[in-house]
Formats: structure tokens, sequence, C-alpha cells
């Protein structure tokens, strides 16, 4: 579905007080509007000379477009267009769309994608393609999962590999949604993974070049790139005309009312909620270049409680959104983490007739350099033999608590407190 980005409204504030012919003097309020303003312009430009964009059409530039030789964005959309319209979910879904598995397979040979997304349409702009890569997703799953059913592995693990490069299709595209859709891609994938690593169909060279693949993924969990563009939009929304999109969507949301809205705009409050929005994004900026677990550690949701507080109208509305990338980010890691580990295992098998190794250790350096750490604690995963001549691997989760690999909470409800790969055979 066509994806908006919604924008606010900025109106440019022209203090000119006169009064009997001589201009009044100016007041403390004047002096810190001033500042204020004085402070917006300097970190506008500060943004400018790192390179990053300002504007929508900036943004739009900086997404930048490949050679078309090696744009797989045009095969891409020739394999969204061969999709059928039923449901992916459907036993014969993979069945009938074995025309755009044989596309999705040919894109994943090249390196490079632009989707032809024109971000200079600022909070219009349009993200179509969204859609189709998650339907895409689960049908090189279900594709992978066919193949290992029938034995044949070398086709399992082509369209595993499909996947990974159908997910970093959209890596450097510059909007939160694209990041977020590109992880849960990648989860679909590994998911697809686990079910087929308990037939053991998988050669050495398989095993090693899946497990390379899917880890250089783990670069999805970067945040920069996408929050650079979210911020772009940000200051789009606070530097567009009166009277337009979102002064309608914050009154329809109750944040404003008719008439209110158009004061706020005029006030040193709106400003005030500029300068704000642009230290926030700073600060997410920063974390963003903070390894595991410490960018868990780093608190951003203080803040939009205080944008709240002091009622910022535009910062309450568009950063709410923001507060927890990095419990995503975390929680991909975790998942690309331990499926690199259970490709480690099912090589250490593969070398010793089957059996399993007593821990992780064992895996260094010959199938892992080091074992791998958890995001959320920074400690090194988990494992635990199965009585099944099986092991689960697993993080402890965003609780941070250690279930002991528990996939589902106790009494079967909500989400699972530890982030496990199993496999059992």
């Amino acid at each position: 579905m066509p994806h908006k980005f919604h924008s606010a409204i900025l109106i440019t504030l022209a203090i000119a007080l006169l009064g009997c012919g001589k201009s009044k003097p100016a007041t403390e309020a004047d002096k810190t509007a001033d500042s204020v303003a004085a402070g917006i312009k300097s970190k506008l430009a500060a943004i400018t000379a790192a390179g990053e964009p300002v504007t929508p059409a900036e943004l739009d530039k900086w997404y930048v477009e490949p050679p078309a030789s090696e744009n797989a964005a045009e095969i891409y959309a020739q394999a969204f267009a061969a999709l059928t319209a039923d449901d992916p979910k459907s036993a014969t879904y993979v069945a009938k769309n074995q025309k755009a598995v044989a596309l999705l397979l040919q894109a994943a040979e090249r390196k490079a994608c632009r989707y032809p997304v024109n971000f200079s349409e600022g909070f219009a702009t349009k993200l179509p393609h969204l859609a189709n890569i998650k339907n895409c997703a689960i049908l090189l799953q279900g594709e992978a999962v066919a193949q290992a059913n029938r034995g044949h592995a070398k086709e399992a693990a082509e369209a595993l590999l499909a996947g990974v490069s159908l997910s970093r299709s959209l890596e450097n595209e510059p909007a939160l949604i694209s990041r977020l859709v590109e992880l849960a891609c990648l989860n679909i994938t590994i998911q697809g993974l686990e079910q087929i690593l308990a037939r053991g169909i998988f050669t050495e060279e398989q095993l090693s070049s899946l497990q390379q693949t899917i880890g250089e993924a783990e670069s999805a969990t970067a945040y920069r790139r996408p929050l650079v563009g979210e911020r772009s939009m940000a200051i789009a929304a606070f530097q567009a005309s009166p009277g337009g999109n979102v002064a309608r969507n914050l009154e329809q949301s109750g944040a404003g009312q008719t008439g209110a809205t158009m004061k706020y705009w005029k006030s040193s409050g709106f400003q005030q909620d500029f300068d704000f929005m642009l230290d926030y994004f700073s600060n997410l900026l920063a974390i963003t270049d903070m390894p595991f677990p410490q960018s868990l550690d780093t608190p951003t949701d203080v803040k939009v409680e205080t944008a709240k507080e002091k009622n910022f109208m535009l910062s309450s509305m568009l950063l709410p959104a923001l507060t927890n990338v990095y419990i995503k980010a975390a929680e991909v890691a975790a998942r690309i983490r331990v499926a690199q580990s259970a490709l480690a295992v099912e090589r250490f098998r593969l070398k010793h007739a089957n059996a399993l190794p007593g821990s992780l250790s064992e895996l260094s350096p010959t199938f892992l350099e080091a074992v791998l750490a958890d995001p959320f604690d920074g400690q090194p995963l988990r494992y635990q033999k199965l009585p099944t001549r099986g092991y689960v691997i697993y993080s402890i989760g965003k609780d941070r608590k250690d279930d002991q690999g528990a996939a589902k909470a106790a009494d079967g409800q909500g989400s699972a407190p530890d982030i496990t790969f199993t496999v059992q055979r």
C-alpha cells in the first residue's frame, strides 16, 4: 500500500515592533526568540556541512541511483508485477508464483538497488514497493522450504540467499518504514532457515555461504541513514506552508484545534519546538553510532515526554514513533547472530560425524571468529543441547531476563521471552 510522510507547517517569524515612528526596545522574549532562530539556522548549516540532506529534494539526490546495468530494481519490479493476487499464506502461493521466483533469483545476482521513489515529494512520497517486497520475502521462504522438502539443497540455499538480497535491496532507502520492512523480511528468511536446518541437507560450502551472507545483513540494524532521511522530512514539516495537511492532522488527532494551530505556528513556542526536534535527532544519531547494548541504555523516550510537557505540538506528533527503533534493531541483530551461530554449529556437525559441540566456544576460530555477543547484555549468546540431538541458541531478548531459551511465555500468551533458534533432529 502507498506510504505517505506526513508533514507539519512552518511560518517564518518576522518580528517588527513599530510604534510612534520609533522601534521599541527588544524585550527578553524577543532576544530569546532571536537566539533560538539563530540556533536553528546554525544547526541546519551544520547538517549541510556534514553532507547530509536538509530538504526533500536534497534527500532524493542523496539516495543515489546506481548504473542501470547494476540496479536490481527493474527486475524486482517485474517480479512484483508477476505476483498473483493469492494470499501469500495460501498452500498454492509458491506453486502459482514460479515466474516471480525466477525473477527474484535473477535480481539477487545484482548487488545494488534503488527503487524509483521520488523523495523530493516530501510528505507525499509514495513507497508502493514495500508491500510487494514483504510478499516476495514470504514467497522466497516458501520456495526454500519446498525445495528442502524435496531434498534440493542447492535450490533451497539459493532461495534463502535471494531472500537476504531482497531484504537488503532496501538498505540504502532513507526512510524508517523501509528499514522496518527490511528487518521484517530478514526475520522471514531466518524463520525459513530455522525450518530447513533440521533436515541437515546443506553442504559445508552452502552453510558457509549462508553464514557469511546473513552475518553481513546485520548492517541493516544501523539506523543512521533512515534517521537522516526522517530528519529531513521533519525539517520539511516545520518549513511547510501554513494551512496545510499537518495542521489538519493535528486538529483531527486532538493535538490542536482550528485557529489554535495557526496561533501556535506564529508563536515563539513553535521555534522552540523546531529547535527541540533538531536536538532530538542529533541525540538519536549519536546513539546510532553506539554499539549494543550501550545504545539500548541511552533513553530517548524521556525527551519525548519533555516535548509533551512543553506542549510542542509537532515534536509530540512526529517523534514518539522513533523511541523504540533501537529495541527493534537489537532484536533483529539477535536473530541474525543466533542464525549465524546455528550455521556454525551445523558446519561443526558435518566435520564431527553429526556430534554437537559442548559449547559455542568450540566453534572458534574454525567456524566462528569468536562467540557472538547477545545485543541485549553484551554476554555470549546462550546455547543448550536438547534431548533429541538438537540444540537451541538464544538471546535473552528485550526483557533482559534469561528464560533458559523459552520459546514462549509460561502462560502460552504474548511474545517469546527469549529470541531463539532451535534445531531438532
